[in-house]
Protein backbone atom coordinates (compact mmCIF):
# COMPACT_ATOMS: atom_id res chain seq x y z
CA UNK A 1 0.00 0.00 0.00
CA UNK A 2 1.18 3.60 0.02
CA UNK A 3 0.74 5.76 2.79
CA UNK A 4 1.19 9.74 2.01
CA UNK A 5 3.31 8.96 -0.79
CA UNK A 6 5.47 5.89 1.18
CA UNK A 7 6.01 2.75 -0.43
CA UNK A 8 5.05 -0.37 1.52
CA UNK A 9 5.20 -3.87 0.83
CA UNK A 10 1.46 -4.76 -0.37
CA UNK A 11 1.05 -4.12 -3.96
CA UNK A 12 4.47 -4.62 -4.62
CA UNK A 13 4.24 -6.53 -8.17
CA UNK A 14 6.78 -8.27 -10.83
CA UNK A 15 6.66 -8.23 -14.34
CA UNK A 16 9.40 -9.37 -16.80
CA UNK A 17 10.18 -9.30 -20.57
CA UNK A 18 12.57 -9.08 -23.41
CA UNK A 19 13.69 -6.01 -23.73
CA UNK A 20 13.74 -2.42 -21.14
CA UNK A 21 10.99 -0.94 -20.81
CA UNK A 22 8.66 -3.89 -22.23
CA UNK A 23 8.41 -5.71 -19.14
CA UNK A 24 4.50 -6.23 -19.22
CA UNK A 25 3.98 -10.23 -18.22
CA UNK A 26 3.49 -10.13 -14.57
CA UNK A 27 4.90 -13.21 -12.17
CA UNK A 28 2.01 -13.53 -10.41
CA UNK A 29 1.53 -14.89 -7.22
CA UNK A 30 4.11 -13.67 -5.15
CA UNK A 31 3.98 -14.41 -1.25
CA UNK A 32 6.88 -12.34 -0.43
CA UNK A 33 10.14 -11.04 -1.61
CA UNK A 34 12.80 -12.64 0.94
CA UNK A 35 15.89 -10.22 -0.82
CA UNK A 36 15.66 -7.50 -2.89
CA UNK A 37 18.63 -6.66 -5.43
CA UNK A 38 21.48 -4.74 -3.61
CA UNK A 39 24.69 -3.44 -4.33
CA UNK A 40 27.63 -4.59 -3.10
CA UNK A 41 31.38 -3.09 -4.10
CA UNK A 42 34.13 -5.64 -4.13
CA UNK A 43 37.01 -4.16 -2.03
CA UNK A 44 40.99 -4.29 -2.12
CA UNK A 45 43.54 -3.40 0.54
CA UNK A 46 45.74 -0.64 -0.39
CA UNK A 47 47.44 0.13 2.83
CA UNK A 48 51.09 0.86 2.73
CA UNK A 49 53.77 -0.39 5.26
CA UNK A 50 55.61 3.15 5.22
CA UNK A 51 51.75 5.26 5.20
CA UNK A 52 52.06 8.04 7.80
CA UNK A 53 49.63 11.04 9.50
CA UNK A 54 50.89 13.96 10.65
CA UNK A 55 54.34 12.51 10.36
CA UNK A 56 53.60 9.18 12.44
CA UNK A 57 52.77 6.15 11.39
CA UNK A 58 49.48 5.46 10.76
CA UNK A 59 48.00 2.06 11.47
CA UNK A 60 44.51 2.34 9.78
CA UNK A 61 43.75 -0.24 7.05
CA UNK A 62 43.34 1.46 3.75
CA UNK A 63 41.34 0.35 0.83
CA UNK A 64 39.75 0.59 -2.02
CA UNK A 65 36.16 0.04 -4.31
CA UNK A 66 36.46 -2.31 -7.27
CA UNK A 67 33.54 -4.05 -9.81
CA UNK A 68 29.99 -3.77 -7.98
CA UNK A 69 27.95 -7.16 -7.55
CA UNK A 70 24.63 -6.29 -8.62
CA UNK A 71 22.87 -8.55 -6.29
CA UNK A 72 20.09 -11.45 -6.55
CA UNK A 73 16.50 -11.12 -6.45
CA UNK A 74 14.79 -13.83 -4.26
CA UNK A 75 11.01 -14.23 -4.48
CA UNK A 76 8.76 -16.84 -2.78
CA UNK A 77 5.75 -18.22 -4.81
CA UNK A 78 2.44 -20.02 -4.37
CA UNK A 79 2.36 -23.44 -5.86
CA UNK A 80 0.10 -22.66 -8.85
CA UNK A 81 0.56 -24.29 -11.83
CA UNK A 82 0.72 -21.47 -14.29
CA UNK A 83 3.31 -19.54 -11.87
CA UNK A 84 5.85 -23.04 -11.57
CA UNK A 85 5.54 -23.67 -15.27
CA UNK A 86 6.18 -19.73 -15.85
CA UNK A 87 9.59 -19.95 -13.87
CA UNK A 88 10.68 -23.76 -14.52
CA UNK A 89 10.60 -22.23 -18.22
CA UNK A 90 12.71 -18.96 -16.97
CA UNK A 91 15.26 -20.94 -15.85
CA UNK A 92 18.45 -19.85 -17.21
CA UNK A 93 16.79 -17.59 -19.65
CA UNK A 94 18.26 -14.06 -19.69
CA UNK A 95 15.26 -11.55 -19.28
CA UNK A 96 14.31 -7.71 -18.06
CA UNK A 97 12.32 -7.26 -14.63
CA UNK A 98 10.23 -4.83 -13.38
CA UNK A 99 9.80 -4.80 -9.82
CA UNK A 100 6.65 -2.24 -9.07
CA UNK A 101 6.33 -0.48 -5.84
CA UNK A 102 2.98 0.39 -4.23
CA UNK A 103 3.91 3.95 -4.51
CA UNK A 104 4.60 3.64 -8.42
CA UNK A 105 8.10 3.63 -8.29
CA UNK A 106 9.81 0.67 -10.12
CA UNK A 107 13.73 -0.87 -10.29
CA UNK A 108 14.37 -2.35 -13.05
CA UNK A 109 17.38 -4.81 -14.46
CA UNK A 110 18.29 -8.09 -16.45
CA UNK A 111 18.79 -11.56 -14.85
CA UNK A 112 18.15 -15.06 -15.13
CA UNK A 113 16.40 -17.53 -12.99
CA UNK A 114 19.42 -19.68 -11.53
CA UNK A 115 18.09 -21.68 -9.16
CA UNK A 116 14.20 -22.71 -8.14
CA UNK A 117 12.91 -24.70 -4.88
CA UNK A 118 9.79 -26.10 -4.44
CA UNK A 119 8.64 -26.72 -0.40
CA UNK A 120 6.62 -28.46 0.56
CA UNK A 121 5.59 -28.46 4.56
CA UNK A 122 3.02 -30.84 6.65
CA UNK A 123 0.21 -28.39 7.61
CA UNK A 124 1.11 -24.80 5.71
CA UNK A 125 0.71 -23.83 1.59
CA UNK A 126 3.30 -25.57 -0.99
CA UNK A 127 5.28 -22.92 -1.96
CA UNK A 128 8.16 -22.40 -4.82
CA UNK A 129 11.54 -20.13 -4.52
CA UNK A 130 13.22 -18.87 -7.11
CA UNK A 131 16.49 -16.80 -6.74
CA UNK A 132 16.65 -14.34 -10.31
CA UNK A 133 21.05 -13.90 -10.67
CA UNK A 134 21.21 -9.96 -11.02
CA UNK A 135 23.26 -9.45 -14.59
CA UNK A 136 22.86 -5.51 -15.39
CA UNK A 137 23.07 -2.38 -13.15
CA UNK A 138 19.43 -1.01 -11.67
CA UNK A 139 17.59 1.70 -13.04
CA UNK A 140 15.41 3.24 -10.20
CA UNK A 141 12.32 5.50 -11.10
CA UNK A 142 10.80 6.96 -8.34
CA UNK A 143 7.01 6.62 -7.67
CA UNK A 144 4.28 9.41 -7.86
CA UNK A 145 2.42 8.19 -4.71
CA UNK A 146 -0.83 7.77 -6.82
CA UNK A 147 -0.58 3.59 -5.77
CA UNK A 148 -0.20 1.13 -8.47
CA UNK A 149 -1.52 -2.32 -6.43
CA UNK A 150 -3.69 -3.95 -4.40
CA UNK A 151 -2.89 -1.42 -1.50
CA UNK A 152 -3.56 1.39 -3.64
CA UNK A 153 -5.07 4.84 -1.39
CA UNK A 154 -5.50 3.56 1.77
CA UNK A 155 -6.05 7.43 2.87
CA UNK A 156 -8.36 9.57 0.73
CA UNK A 157 -6.41 11.58 -2.38
CA UNK A 158 -7.67 14.99 -3.57
CA UNK A 159 -8.91 15.11 -7.01
CA UNK A 160 -10.95 18.44 -6.65
CA UNK A 161 -10.86 21.39 -4.96
CA UNK A 162 -14.61 22.92 -3.31
CA UNK A 163 -16.81 23.98 -6.93
CA UNK A 164 -20.27 24.72 -7.54
CA UNK A 165 -22.29 22.97 -10.53
CA UNK A 166 -25.58 23.77 -11.83
CA UNK A 167 -25.48 21.27 -14.87
CA UNK A 168 -24.07 17.93 -14.89
CA UNK A 169 -20.44 17.60 -15.19
CA UNK A 170 -17.52 15.14 -16.63
CA UNK A 171 -15.52 14.76 -13.11
CA UNK A 172 -11.99 15.45 -13.47
CA UNK A 173 -9.69 12.21 -14.18
CA UNK A 174 -7.51 10.88 -11.67
CA UNK A 175 -4.10 8.17 -12.58
CA UNK A 176 -3.57 5.68 -10.62
CA UNK A 177 -0.61 5.19 -12.56
CA UNK A 178 0.83 2.94 -15.64
CA UNK A 179 1.77 -0.15 -13.76
CA UNK A 180 -2.10 0.08 -11.80
CA UNK A 181 -2.91 -3.87 -12.88
CA UNK A 182 -4.88 -5.56 -9.86
CA UNK A 183 -6.32 -7.89 -11.83
CA UNK A 184 -9.58 -9.47 -11.29
CA UNK A 185 -12.67 -7.26 -10.80
CA UNK A 186 -10.82 -4.67 -9.55
CA UNK A 187 -9.83 -2.72 -6.51
CA UNK A 188 -13.14 -1.54 -4.36
CA UNK A 189 -12.58 2.33 -4.16
CA UNK A 190 -15.05 5.16 -3.62
CA UNK A 191 -15.26 9.05 -4.83
CA UNK A 192 -16.02 10.80 -1.51
CA UNK A 193 -18.25 13.80 -2.41
CA UNK A 194 -17.82 16.51 0.52
CA UNK A 195 -21.07 18.25 -0.05
CA UNK A 196 -21.25 21.99 1.65
CA UNK A 197 -24.31 23.41 -0.08
CA UNK A 198 -27.06 21.85 -2.61
CA UNK A 199 -30.54 22.98 -4.27
CA UNK A 200 -34.31 22.04 -3.40
CA UNK A 201 -35.94 25.25 -3.93
CA UNK A 202 -38.19 23.32 -6.51
CA UNK A 203 -38.17 19.87 -5.25
CA UNK A 204 -37.39 18.48 -8.18
CA UNK A 205 -33.37 19.09 -8.13
CA UNK A 206 -31.64 16.06 -8.31
CA UNK A 207 -27.65 15.11 -8.05
CA UNK A 208 -27.26 11.95 -9.02
CA UNK A 209 -22.67 10.69 -8.77
CA UNK A 210 -21.21 7.19 -10.62
CA UNK A 211 -17.59 6.01 -9.90
CA UNK A 212 -16.15 5.71 -13.68
CA UNK A 213 -13.18 4.04 -14.87
CA UNK A 214 -10.91 4.76 -18.20
CA UNK A 215 -7.79 2.50 -19.59
CA UNK A 216 -7.00 5.67 -21.56
CA UNK A 217 -8.47 8.46 -20.29
CA UNK A 218 -10.38 8.48 -23.15
CA UNK A 219 -13.15 5.69 -23.15
CA UNK A 220 -15.25 5.59 -20.04
CA UNK A 221 -17.01 2.82 -17.71
CA UNK A 222 -18.90 2.94 -14.70
CA UNK A 223 -17.55 1.01 -11.80
CA UNK A 224 -19.97 1.20 -9.92
CA UNK A 225 -23.90 1.86 -9.16
CA UNK A 226 -25.34 5.25 -9.16
CA UNK A 227 -25.38 7.03 -5.75
CA UNK A 228 -27.67 9.99 -5.07
CA UNK A 229 -26.46 13.09 -3.06
CA UNK A 230 -29.87 14.78 -1.21
CA UNK A 231 -28.13 16.22 1.55
CA UNK A 232 -24.91 18.37 2.97
CA UNK A 233 -22.02 16.21 4.30
CA UNK A 234 -20.09 13.55 3.25
CA UNK A 235 -21.18 10.57 0.38
CA UNK A 236 -19.05 7.89 -0.98
CA UNK A 237 -19.29 6.31 -4.79
CA UNK A 238 -18.30 2.95 -4.64
CA UNK A 239 -17.39 0.81 -7.59
CA UNK A 240 -14.28 -1.74 -8.26
CA UNK A 241 -11.81 0.27 -9.99
CA UNK A 242 -9.36 -2.42 -12.65
CA UNK A 243 -8.47 0.31 -15.14
CA UNK A 244 -5.84 3.07 -14.88
CA UNK A 245 -7.86 6.17 -14.90
CA UNK A 246 -10.84 7.02 -12.25
CA UNK A 247 -13.36 9.61 -12.00
CA UNK A 248 -16.37 10.72 -10.65
CA UNK A 249 -19.54 11.95 -13.27
CA UNK A 250 -22.44 14.20 -12.21
CA UNK A 251 -25.60 14.07 -13.50
CA UNK A 252 -27.67 17.00 -12.57
CA UNK A 253 -31.52 17.38 -12.99
CA UNK A 254 -34.76 19.49 -12.10
CA UNK A 255 -35.69 23.10 -11.76
CA UNK A 256 -32.67 24.85 -10.31
CA UNK A 257 -29.77 22.39 -9.64
CA UNK A 258 -26.86 23.89 -7.84
CA UNK A 259 -24.68 21.66 -6.22
CA UNK A 260 -21.33 23.03 -4.02
CA UNK A 261 -18.88 20.02 -3.30
CA UNK A 262 -15.33 18.31 -3.35
CA UNK A 263 -14.21 15.13 -4.36
CA UNK A 264 -11.59 12.65 -3.07
CA UNK A 265 -10.97 9.24 -3.72
CA UNK A 266 -10.08 6.18 -1.49
CA UNK A 267 -9.47 3.27 -1.21
CA UNK A 268 -12.34 1.03 0.91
Amino acid sequence: MTLNGYATGAGTKLFYGDSFGAETTQLAGVKKYPKLPGLEADEFDTTRVDQTDSGEIDFIKQKGLGYVDPGNLEIMLGFVDANTTAVYGLMRVTKFWKIVYSNGATLQFSGAIKAIGPEVQEKDEVTISVTVMVTSKHTFTAGTGGGTGAGALPVPVAVELTQTKTASYTGASYDLGAAFAPGGIGIAMAATIAATALDHTSGDETYTFTLQQSPDNATWTAAGGPVAVTAIGLNDVPGYVSMRYVRANLVEAGTTPSLTYSTSLKRL
